[in-house]
């Protein structure tokens, strides 16, 4: 009887298995399969074009597709909502700003080659156009993770192939690496740079793809608000840039036997993403002697003026202490800082409106980063020589107090959680804190405006900058490649709802490998630096691979530079809403009104980030439409900031 009973499950579960087959050849439901029955052949996703090699359709600047898991599988972290719009390109900005979006191809068989070229843009209505050479196609190179950097519920669980590296095309092509292999996504990045004097409406244009030589047309719009992008970037950021590590990447020479001034390119680069490097390798490795001060007060003479570059970490030398081990050179600072002093009331002399201490800040990250109890004399040391330093250069520039302000308001950061390292003025501790994302506690955040205006501890006020290592994980913004693309984005809308001054980053070019000891990297192929962080330390690739000239950029610093160019959209508003008010008589508070646009980025309260990827991209287009509206008192303005106002949550 029993043997009966095992016999007859045995052929239901037969039966229930050959059912759930069938049925998924019906459906499609294999491992790219997504929105069920949206698809014309079973593929379950909108296409823009579908051909006999593959099925063709848009993804936006906000998700990483991995090449081999289903979409429908990602979307368990993103939301699938934003695939209602899978069967168009289009994105929307501002004039003197950058847009993307992604042109994905699953491939229903074998690709030998793909290549994707743009037309011009022509306005609807006019006969303006952004040409087609405003258009930058880059292709998707995929790195496989083998570790996770974590786990949670709002970040990817896979393990498998994501997309990192964004290569020319042409560069791509030119090594024959543009193939798919049947069943795989392939992205391709699109960036559409806007001219400043664009004027606002819908463009339109097309994409063309060429898949082994069968070319497929793919419509494309582009959307210009009336608003123009800040020639200044008021996003400040400290990316540094390990100058030692690029030759472990690239070759000293182009094709021709030319030196390739890699350095130079770097700095530029990761400039031209609207970050700021913490040095140049003038900076970095300047020898501190006084014959060498003068060169240095020239280098920083073209950042205070470079409306781009925001910052500038302080060169320093050390001396060591009987106790402390380790510390500042005090006679150095004194030396950079009067040198900065005289060259700056020269210049003011000369009708120059220029300050060279507004950019600047100490960072003595050889001897106290991230340092722990038995550091915390070293760090006292550090900071009340930072204090008599500034005491004794002030004289300088009495005749000049908004510079004399500047010099005292240098700050003088360091790596640790609020609170760490107790201290004030007389006594030494930390006069601007560097803590990790996830170390910014509900509590802390809640006291930093008040903190920042308190003069208890220094007669500045306390700083805050924020910054992301290996330990800080989804949900809190991360850098790592197998997190949800959203997580980094969202800090530069934490950073202006919390007033953090500065993000931080350790390294955008690591291209070594920490085991612990330091060995040489497959940079191409080893997406860990140290331990299991995938992508910590490093934000490009080498250009040298693929016959370049300067570094290739990822998908994860294009989510930063994009963070940056929404952090001017709050900030303009700011200023806009405050401009209105004075204009017609109202009092909109700005920070009720960006409630109703932070609630959907990021939780409020905490810096936690949120990946819904439609609740994202409706909240930036509505608050680029209040922006416009604002900026240029139309007529629904009034109404518009009402409907925020008291739609606060």
């Amino acid at each position: 009887m029993n043997l009966k009973r095992e016999n007859m499950l045995k052929k239901i579960v037969t039966l229930i298995l050959s059912l759930v087959f069938i049925l998924g050849l019906f459906t499609g439901c294999d491992k790219n399969s997504g929105k069920e029955g949206q698809g014309d052949d079973g593929f379950g996703v909108k296409c823009v074009v579908e051909s006999d090699s593959a099925y063709v359709w848009g993804a936006p600047d906000t998700v990483s597709i991995m090449k081999d898991v289903g979409i429908d599988a990602q979307c368990a972290f993103w939301g699938k909502e934003w695939l209602d719009n899978s069967d168009k390109l289009k994105c929307e900005g501002i004039k003197g700003d950058e847009e993307a979006v992604q042109v994905m191809i699953t491939a229903k068989k074998d690709i030998k080659s793909f290549y994707l070229t743009a037309s011009d843009l022509i306005r609807e209505g006019g006969t303006e156009k952004i040409g087609g050479s405003n258009v930058e196609i880059l292709a998707e190179r995929y790195i496989q993770t083998k570790v996770s950097s974590a786990k949670p519920k709002t970040a990817s669980e896979y393990l498998g192939w994501y997309p990192d590296a964004l290569v020319p095309i042409d560069a791509y092509k030119a090594r024959k690496d543009n193939i798919i292999t049947k069943g795989d996504n392939q992205g391709i990045w699109v960036n559409v740079a806007i001219p400043e004097d664009a004027v606002a409406g819908v463009y339109n244009g097309s994409l063309t793809l060429d898949l082994d030589g069968d070319k497929n047309e793919l419509p494309f719009s582009l959307k210009v608000f009336d608003v123009a992008m800040p020639s200044e970037v008021h996003a400040k950021t400290a990316f540094d840039i390990w100058y030692g590590e690029i030759e472990y990447g690239e070759d000293e020479e182009d094709a021709d036997g030319n030196p390739i001034d890699w350095p130079t390119n770097y700095y530029d680069f990761i400039i031209s993403k609207r970050l700021t490097p913490q040095t140049s390798e003038y900076m970095r490795s300047v020898y501190l002697k006084p014959e060498n001060f003068a060169q240095f007060v020239r280098e920083i003479i073209e950042i205070a003026k470079n409306e781009k570059i925001t910052s500038f970490r302080m060169p320093y030398g050390g001396v060591k202490h009987e106790t402390y081990g380790e510390v500042v050179d005090y006679d150095t600072m004194v030396g950079l800082l009067r040198a900065m002093a005289q060259k700056n009331v020269e210049l003011k002399e000369r009708g120059e409106d220029v300050d060279l201490f507004k950019k600047a800040y100490f960072y003595f990250n050889s001897f106290v980063d991230e340092p722990d109890s038995g550091k915390l004399g070293a760090v006292k040391y550090c900071d009340r020589a930072v204090t008599a330093a500034k005491k004794e250069v002030a004289p300088l520039l009495s005749d000049y107090p908004e510079l004399q302000k500047s010099l005292y308001e240098i700050p003088h950061i360091i790596t640790s959680p609020v609170d760490f390292v107790e201290g004030d003025e007389e006594t030494g501790g930390v006069q601007t804190w560097v803590s990790q994302a996830q170390q910014y506690k509900p509590s802390i955040l809640s006291e930093i405006a008040e903190r920042k205006q308190s003069t208890e501890k220094y007669s500045i006020g306390e700083g805050f900058w924020i910054y992301m290592t290996m330990e800080t994980n989804n949900p809190y913004p991360s850098l790592q490649l197998d997190d949800n693309l959203l997580s980094s984005r969202t800090i530069f809308w934490m950073s202006k709802y919390y007033d953090l001054s500065c993000v931080l980053y350790w390294c955008a070019c690591y291209y070594s490998k920490y085991t612990p000891t330091v060995i040489k990297r497959d940079i191409w192929n080893d997406p860990t630096t140290y331990l299991n962080a995938n992508g910590d330390g490093y934000l490009v690739y080498p250009g040298t691979y693929y016959g370049l000239t300067s570094p290739i950029s990822t998908l994860r610093l294009e989510s930063l530079r994009q963070g940056t160019e929404d952090y001017e959209y709050i900030y303009m508003l700011e200023k806009a809403i405050a401009d209105y008010n004075g204009s017609h008589g109202t009092d909109y508070d700005f920070s009720d009104i960006m409630l109703s646009f932070y609630n959907d980025v990021f939780v409020v309260g905490d810096v936690r980030s949120k990946t819904n990827v439609e609740n994202f991209m409706t909240a930036r287009s509505k608050l680029l439409t209040l922006l416009e509206s604002v900026i240029n008192d139309k007529d629904d303005a009034d109404a518009l900031l009402s409907h925020y106002a008291s739609n606060k949550a």
